[in-house]
C-alpha cells in the first residue's frame, strides 16, 4: 500500500524504514547515527526507483503517478520483499 500524498521516493525510503537498525527514539531524537541510516536510506531508495525504472518520478506525489506506476512502486517499497526484480 502506497501512501498517495507522499513523494514516491518517501514511499520508498518508508518502506527500508521498517527494516532500519536506529532504534526508533533515535530517529525522532536526530541522533547522528539515526540521521546517517536516513542519509543511507533515501541513497538505497533513489537505487531502488532507478532499477525499476521510476526514478523519473522519484519527486512526485505518488498518488499522481499511473497505477502502473503505483503497482511498481508497491513492489519496490516492500521491506520483505528484499531486492526483488522488478
Amino acid at each position: 500500500m502506497i501512501m498517495a500524498e507522499r513523494t514516491v521516493v518517501d514511499n520508498v525510503q518508508a518502506g527500508a524504514f521498517l527494516t532500519g537498525r536506529a532504534p526508533f527514539i533515535a530517529s525522532l531524537l536526530g541522533v547522528s547515527r539515526a540521521r546517517a541510516e536516513q542519509r543511507r536510506g533515501r541513497e538505497r531508495a533513489l537505487a531502488l526507483l532507478a532499477e525499476a525504472d521510476l526514478l523519473h518520478i522519484a519527486h512526485r506525489d505518488a498518488g499522481e503517478v499511473s497505477l502502473g506506476q503505483q503497482r511498481k512502486l508497491e513492489i519496490v517499497s516492500c521491506p520483505s520483499c528484499g531486492r526483488a526484480q522488478v
